[in-house]
């Protein structure tokens, strides 16, 4: 019984230390956007480097991004959507009711794999560069077509940096651009969609 225990108050502790793993990172977001700092697409690379860095990724198969947002503490779901919607995400108390979490994102089920991990880390953008603590609550939807703001094209650029990262992107191209289908070929080194990779390849190549 006492093993039992042990085990149980070690699992807490490590969950919470998994839950807080990127609080330094987003604190320092806020407080640059409190001094009326605003972020720019070209600094997204840093920040997601920051986050692989904390995560001690080490370019070792896709970016692990439901654990990213899970530490941020969002829960995660996937539900039926109309074809044009591809997730939300919200931030409200009133969810807790519903949810037993204030934070969550939720995928298009029926988009494929890559672009639901597209949109996770997509919305987990918003979070970090938009939703402002002090407000009660923010919601933002992923809808396919309209990312034509700053505000989208950073959070584009963020999941982008995320889940692509700059130097393994251009080490497996590297490695696979003799293949017949390049494309095929880092569709599965990343897990994302065909029209993410085509325009990582524009931006880093």
């Amino acid at each position: 019984m006492c093993a039992i225990i042990n085990f149980s108050m070690y699992t807490k502790k490590r969950k919470e230390r998994k839950r807080n793993m990127f609080e330094e990172i987003t604190n320092d977001i806020r407080e640059r956007r409190k001094s009326g700092q605003e972020y720019t697409i070209d600094e997204m690379g840093n920040i997601s480097r920051k986050f692989l860095n904390q995560l001690s990724f080490n370019g070792k198969g896709p970016v692990p991004i439901v654990q990213i947002a899970k530490s941020m503490g969002f829960k995660i779901y996937q539900q039926p959507m109309e074809t044009r919607l591809s997730g939300f995400i919200a931030v409200d108390e009133e969810l807790k009711g519903l949810f037993h979490n204030d934070k969550i994102i939720s995928v298009n089920i029926n988009d494929e794999i890559g672009h639901q991990r597209f949109v996770i880390a997509h919305e987990l953008a918003h979070y970090l560069f938009d939703y402002c603590p002090e407000s009660k609550e923010y919601y933002d939807t992923y809808v396919k077509d309209t990312h034509e703001t700053d505000s989208e094209k950073i959070a584009n650029r963020f999941a982008a940096e995320l889940l692509m990262p700059k130097s393994s992107f251009i080490e497996q191209f590297r490695n696979c651009k003799s293949s017949s289908n390049v494309i095929d070929e880092l569709k599965k080194k990343f897990q994302v969609q065909d029209k993410a990779i085509i325009k990582r390849l524009r931006e880093v190549i």
